[in-house]
């Protein structure tokens, strides 16, 4: 894991009527002394999240310092998941060139990592198929994936084709 991390980006929202709760579960795991709300933010150990003005609402997270990625952060974002209205997610790098994003769904969160994909080469090209988890042959059970497949080859005859299929869950 990477030495530093930094906030690249998010898109979350934990509405104004949850805060108060989000408070206290915070400040019973971490202490008085590592959570503080502000006007404007929640500071927890070394996060700041945005509050809005107007609403209330907990609209964005960032870091006061670069920290250590460790054990709190990832507790920190199992709490806040809980909070979370809805999907979002918190991006984040490393010193390290260590990209992932903590994606936020249903109260949970997932850390996830990226994956870099380098463009094809000239004269081939990439069909990428997301089916669903559970079917006995993955996206070939349905005619309706045959078809769009078969179509996609087709069109791509006498190149090179590489066929990605990622499972949903």
């Amino acid at each position: 894991m990477s030495v530093g991390m930094f906030v690249d980006g998010d898109d979350f929202l934990v509405p104004a009527d949850r805060v108060d709760a989000l408070v206290k579960e915070l400040t019973e795991r971490f202490g008085e002394e590592e959570v503080e709300l502000v006007k404007d933010y929640l500071n927890v150990n070394q996060w700041e999240f945005q509050l809005d003005d107007k609403t209330g609402d907990i609209v964005g997270a960032g870091l006061t310092v670069s920290n250590s990625f460790g054990d709190v952060d990832y507790e920190l974002m199992q709490i806040l998941a809980k909070y979370v209205d809805g999907d979002g997610y918190i991006e984040m790098s490393g010193e390290e060139s260590d990209l992932w994003r903590w994606i936020f769904h249903n109260g949970e969160v997932q850390e996830v990592y990226a994956r870099i994909m380098w463009p094809e080469m000239p004269g081939s090209c990439e069909f990428r198929m997301n089916v669903s988890k559970g079917s006995e042959t993955p996206g070939f059970d349905e005619i309706g994936d045959k078809k769009i497949l078969s179509k996609f080859l087709k069109e791509h005859a006498g190149m090179t084709v590489r066929v990605v299929m990622e499972v949903c869950k």
